[in-house]
C-alpha cells in the first residue's frame, strides 16, 4: 500500500513541477515578446534584402550572358 502512495505522490509532484515550468515559460515568453518580435522583424528584413539582392544578381548575370 505504501508503494502505491509513494507512486501517487511522485506522480502528483511531477504534474505540479510540469505545471510550474509551463507557467514560468509562459511568463518568460510574455516578458520577452517585444524582443522576440524585434528579432523576427530583423530576420524577415534581412531575408527580403537577400532575396532582392539575389534576384538583382541573377538579372545582371542574364543580361551579361
Amino acid at each position: 500500500m505504501s508503494s502505491h502512495r509513494s507512486y501517487k505522490g511522485a506522480a502528483q509532484n511531477l504534474v505540479l513541477h510540469q505545471v510550474s515550468r509551463g507557467a514560468m515559460l509562459h511568463e518568460w515568453i510574455e516578458q520577452e515578446m517585444p524582443e522576440i518580435r524585434f528579432i523576427l522583424r530583423l530576420f524577415r528584413f534581412n531575408s527580403r534584402r537577400r532575396l532582392a539582392q539575389h534576384a538583382c544578381n541573377s538579372c545582371l548575370k542574364s543580361l551579361l550572358n
